[in-house]
């Protein structure tokens, strides 16, 4: 693995927890007054959807040459630092524990996912 392919996935990992951040910071800035449950899901499912999207991307950017592996390493690595979070706010428990791990490979799919679509098109 070169360089530039762990740079590109430690980059990417952490540009998908801050965005993942931004979006809960600006959400909660903005809809301060809606505490109905489906705006909750809806910013649930842009942050989940949308930050590891963002860094499988910039990962992919970062590693031209194997942006898929970046992207790998992009959502192993939000994703391992979210699962801690989540059991370690939420206790310990088998639901818990199996909830963080479906995150963690949503995680790895989208931003897998996200920088394959960084490789550039070569000409045959």
């Amino acid at each position: 693995m070169d360089r530039k392919t762990i740079i590109g996935g430690i980059v990417g990992a952490i540009v998908t927890l801050l965005f993942a951040l931004g979006i809960l910071y600006f959400m909660e800035s903005v809809i301060k007054l809606m505490l109905s449950s489906i705006s909750n899901v809806v910013i649930s499912l842009l942050t989940i959807l949308l930050a590891p999207m963002a860094g499988g991307f910039l990962a992919g950017l970062i590693s031209p040459v194997k942006p898929l592996k970046a992207g790998l390493i992009t959502g192993l690595t939000a994703g391992i630092f979210i699962l801690i979070a989540w059991v370690v706010i939420m206790g310990f428990s088998y639901g818990t524990l199996l909830s963080g791990c479906m995150i963690v490979f949503v995680w790895v799919v989208l931003a897998r996912l996200a920088s394959g679509f960084a490789q550039s098109k070569k000409a045959s």
